[in-house]
Formats: C-alpha cells, structure tokens, sequence
C-alpha cells in the first residue's frame, strides 16, 4: 500500500463508526467525517438572493431545480438580502416548523457586503447549525465565494469539520466569470442557477434515502 492509499485508509477508518450506515443505506461513498442524518423529509434551503433565485423566472430558482433532479420536495427559504443575523431570526418560523430532513444553508455575502465582523457571522452560523441539528436534520454548509480570496473560506471549513458537515465550497465557480450563466453582476440567470442546484445534487445524493 503506497502512502497515498495508507492516508485514505486510515482517514476512512476513523470515521467508519460515523459513516458506515449511511454507506450502506445509500451504496455510495459518504465523505469521510461526514454525518449528514436524512431522516426523512422535506430539503430546506435557508439563504439570500442565491437561494430565492433573484435574476431568474419562479421556478428556475436551484432549490426548484434541485427537486426535480433528486426527486425530493425541497423548500426555498432564501430572502433577497438576508445577512447571517437576519437568517437566525427567522429559523424557527421558516426552516425548523418545517421539520426538515436536511437544510442546506448558503449565507455570507451579504455579511461581507454589509462589513459584519467575521466573528459574528461565524457565531450567527454556528448557532443555525446547531438549532438544526437539535432537531436531527442534516446540515449542508454551502460556500458562495464573493471575492478572489474569500475571508470565510477557513472558517467555513473549520465549521464543517466540527460539526461534521458537508461543505460545498465554491458554489459559483465559473458562473461569475460567465456572461451567459449571469443576470446582473451578482446574480445567476436560469442557466447558472441550474448548475448550482447540479453541483449540490452530485454532493448530495451518496446521502439521500432510496
């Protein structure tokens, strides 16, 4: 066994404890670490802009996009605007009434927007995770990068590996850059909303029940 190998033995045998069932429940490869509880029901997706699918017609929004493609009802909490501050006010009403099985939440741009310390848009998000994890629902830490070098990057993933977490890092890769998968300078059209909602599909379906 080369080294290469040994690391992603031992790495898989640490957390075999934690992802064995749901490996066999699904017949695929969880990420190791990786505890993403899908006890059935609905999908949330809590965010800003992203998520309501600003730019695009009702419908071509990637939590609409994701349902068809994973075959699950998935509910669009997104609010235009939202900071981390403003998402935690509303969980209750809008993401835990729901009695979620998963919630995939894509916060932070508007806090970088608006100058909100990091310090309290990593506390603002760690205090949604564990609310939702009280529950027993899964939780998906999704990374909408807005600058070359994002500032929350590391403490995202610190976050994900604590709380063991599936973080899809750089959701808007190539969409930015993109005229033709954009409405405006901020947001996705139809076309790039629905290459989001694919690339949270490939992640997420190893998890999901049959």
């Amino acid at each position: 066994m080369d080294r290469k190998k040994a690391v992603v033995f031992f790495s898989s045998a640490w957390f075999f404890a934690g992802t064995l069932a749901i490996g066999l429940l699904n017949g695929g490869c969880a990420r190791p670490g990786v505890v993403l509880a899908d006890k059935g029901g609905p999908i949330v997706c809590l965010g800003d802009s992203l998520t309501s699918g600003e730019g695009a017609l009702p419908g071509q929004d990637y939590p609409s996009v994701l349902g068809k493609l994973i075959g699950r009802t998935v509910i669009n909490a997104g609010v235009s605007g939202d900071t981390t501050r403003e998402a935690l006010a509303r969980l209750e009403k809008d993401v835990i009434s729901a009695n979620p099985a998963l919630v995939i939440v894509a916060l932070g741009a508007n806090d970088f927007f608006q100058g909100i310390p990091k310090k309290e848009t990593m506390d603002n998000l760690r205090r949604i995770v564990e609310r939702i994890q009280q529950t027993g629902a899964g939780v998906v830490l999704v990374e909408t990068r807005v600058h070359v070098v994002d500032p929350y990057l590391k403490l995202f993933q610190s976050l994900a590996r604590e709380k063991r977490l599936l973080l899809i890092p750089d959701i808007l890769k190539g969409i930015f850059s993109n005229p033709a998968l954009k409405s405006d300078q901020l947001h996705p059209n139809a076309a790039g909303y629905a290459l989001m909602a694919e690339r949270i599909a490939r992640e997420l379906k190893p998890y999901l029940r049959k």
